[in-house]
């Protein structure tokens, strides 16, 4: 499976990625990085004020259209954004 973060914040799983370029993310946004990994896996996101959360790789919803925010499942200060991943 892979994990797609976005520039803003949004996760989602997928079983194969075809290209980068072709994923579906919210008009503007990019996508920052993709965590190639099991659903057994952890991946690990840094957050700009020095914190890192860990969420396992089945926790992090399927889909083929934009995903979640990632604020839904971590909860992040007040003007925090993600900005590297590693699974």
């Amino acid at each position: 499976t892979n994990v797609v973060l976005t520039r803003e914040g949004w996760i989602k799983r997928v079983g194969r990625l075809q290209s980068i370029e072709t994923t579906r993310v919210r008009e503007g946004d990019s996508v920052l990085d993709v965590l190639p990994g099991s659903t057994t896996d952890a991946a690990i996101f840094f957050a700009s004020d020095g914190m890192a959360y860990t969420l396992n790789l089945s926790d992090i919803p399927a889909s083929s259209g934009y995903g979640e925010p990632l604020s839904k499942h971590v909860k992040l200060g007040d003007g925090v954004a993600i900005v590297a991943a590693i699974s």
